[in-house]
């Protein structure tokens, strides 16, 4: 279930979006889409991605008019007006201008897609990435500029897992660690051994 701008929800069935208001009533549907990979809330419009062979991004209105982005998909992130996408082999930020789709940052693979993206209180964009050779943790500002890019193979066997709690961006590992992370710098301070 995804949530429906001004209430309600969206549910995902047999290659079919279909739309329901809080009080359960139909109110479109929308078939031959692929399943919701990631999404975010934005306004008044539902931003989604899906992934595998119809890897996209699209805009869904309350109305039911879907719109679509781009033809690519991955985790979704909102930062100063702009929609990044990260994909297994980089981060792409949409554009209102050609190119509609800007690769900001290219990356190695991740064969494993766990990595994640997170915007933090200022807009600066926080990636784990898990590639062929290292794991990392990669600071971007809201412009797409490289902030800093830290390996986190000390971090345990895994990609920590990232949060914001309270404006403050937190890094859980596998093993239960937490750490909180300085967006400005990319220090990490243990808060808790698991």
């Amino acid at each position: 279930l995804l949530p429906l701008p001004g209430g309600g929800v969206i549910a995902h069935v047999n290659q079919q979006l279909i739309g329901f208001s809080p009080a359960a009533d139909r109110l479109w549907q929308i078939d031959q889409i692929a399943a919701p990979f990631d999404w975010l809330l934005q306004g008044d419009r539902l931003l989604f991605s899906t992934v595998g062979d119809r890897s996209a991004t699209y805009s869904l209105a309350r109305s039911g008019r879907l719109i679509k982005l781009a033809e690519i998909g991955g985790r979704l992130a909102f930062s100063h007006d702009r929609l990044f996408i990260y994909t297994s082999n980089g981060l792409y930020r949409l554009s209102d201008t050609p190119p509609l789709v800007d690769l900001v940052l290219p990356l190695d693979r991740d064969i494993f897609n766990t990595g994640r993206i997170l915007t933090t209180e200022d807009g600066a964009l926080l990636i784990t990435h898990h590639g062929l050779a290292d794991r990392r943790l990669i600071a971007l500002n809201f412009d797409g500029s490289l902030r800093w890019d830290r390996s986190v193979l000390d971090l345990g066997s895994d990609l920590p897992h990232l949060m914001t709690i309270d404006q403050q961006v937190v890094a859980i590992t596998l093993e239960g660690d937490v750490l909180r992370i300085d967006p400005q710098t990319g220090a990490a301070r243990r808060l808790f051994d698991g």
